[in-house]
């Protein structure tokens, strides 16, 4: 349940100052809600909600007004069965990676109450619950090695491009740059050595040898 005549707190105040919103004495928490939603972008949960009920919305659709959408979505009771419905499979088949982990024989037709129970029971040996945790963890410093990864090509990337023109080369796309990379990684190279200044006419050569259709 939001809230509705609750007083905003401190907190909201605070952000709401610092973001230059002018909102009244009397500002309930639902309001400061409104207002903070409104000045940052709908979040993945939102869009998921919006995009099972195949509700169209702008790309920059406001937290505010996604909510709007939810609420009123989910003030039909079907729609509010339908959505924990989905929430529920999801659930179920977050809980059966935990089981096939540990090899546990997963039963037909397994409810969610059931997946819990056995995930209870099998969590009750503290070891089993740490070498998941370990799990997660090594899942989640991959995810990260990833993104770091993805960061790193994105800003080598923007420099080749901000040369591309003493290089008489026309704007170099993501996902070619990135197939560039990836094959001469396979090769041995590193992304340190693509970075290196004293390396960039070396690379920009072997670009255009390998794309000529990038040269203008």
């Amino acid at each position: 349940m939001r809230p509705i005549n609750e007083p905003a707190t401190e907190a909201q105040k605070n952000l709401l100052n610092q973001l230059g919103i002018s909102f009244p004495v009397d500002l309930t928490k639902e309001q400061g809600i409104k207002l903070i939603g409104s000045q940052y972008k709908a979040n993945g949960y939102q869009k998921n909600i919006l995009k099972f009920f195949k509700v169209a919305f702008d790309k920059n659709i406001n937290q505010t007004q996604a909510q709007d959408l939810i609420d009123k979505l989910l003030s039909i009771e079907d729609n509010k069965k339908k959505w924990k419905t989905k929430q529920d499979a999801e659930k179920v088949r977050e809980n059966l990676v935990i089981l096939k982990f540990f090899n546990v024989e997963i039963p037909k037709n397994i409810t969610l109450k059931m997946s819990k129970d056995m995930i209870d029971e099998l969590f009750e040996d503290e070891e089993k619950e740490k070498l998941w945790d370990k799990h997660l963890d090594i899942i989640a410093a991959e995810e990260d090695r990833i993104e770091e990864r993805k960061e790193n090509i994105r800003e080598l990337l923007n420099d080749f491009n901000s040369v591309k023109k003493y290089y008489n080369c026309d704007k170099i796309p993501n996902k070619l740059f990135v197939q560039f990379v990836e094959e001469l990684e396979s090769q041995g190279h590193t992304l340190e050595q693509f970075s290196n200044l004293d390396n960039r006419d070396h690379y920009f050569d072997l670009l255009l040898v390998k794309y000529p259709e990038l040269r203008k």
